[in-house]
Formats: C-alpha cells, sequence, structure tokens
C-alpha cells in the first residue's frame, strides 16, 4: 500500500514490486515515447492528489 510519508526510493520499490500497480501505468513494462510518458506523469500525479484529498477528507 502506498503511504504519502514513503520516501522517493520506497514509492520507486513500491511502483516496481507491487503485483497490483501495472507496469504501464509507471512505464516500467517498455520504452515510452515522451508523449506516453508525459500522459502517464500526469495521470501519476492526479492520482496522488486525488489521494492526498480523500486521506485529508478522511482525517476530519
Amino acid at each position: 500500500m502506498v503511504d504519502k510519508k514513503m520516501t522517493p526510493e520506497e514509492l520507486k520499490w513500491h511502483r516496481l514490486h507491487d503485483p497490483l500497480v501495472p507496469n504501464r501505468i509507471w512505464g516500467e513494462a517498455k520504452k515510452l515515447s515522451s508523449e506516453e510518458k508525459k500522459r502517464d506523469d500526469e495521470f501519476i500525479k492526479g492520482a496522488w492528489a486525488s489521494f492526498e484529498k480523500h486521506e485529508k477528507n478522511n482525517k476530519n
């Protein structure tokens, strides 16, 4: 499970080893074009922001 307190190294390990995270999302399955990489990066940022917002709302 991704924890927002994880270090970048821990997140990288998680992305590479968590079987529930599709490799395609993280760009590990193949070499992506710059456009595909940019799209994936935007998806990751959006997913992370959504996760943080959800966590913040659940604490209150």
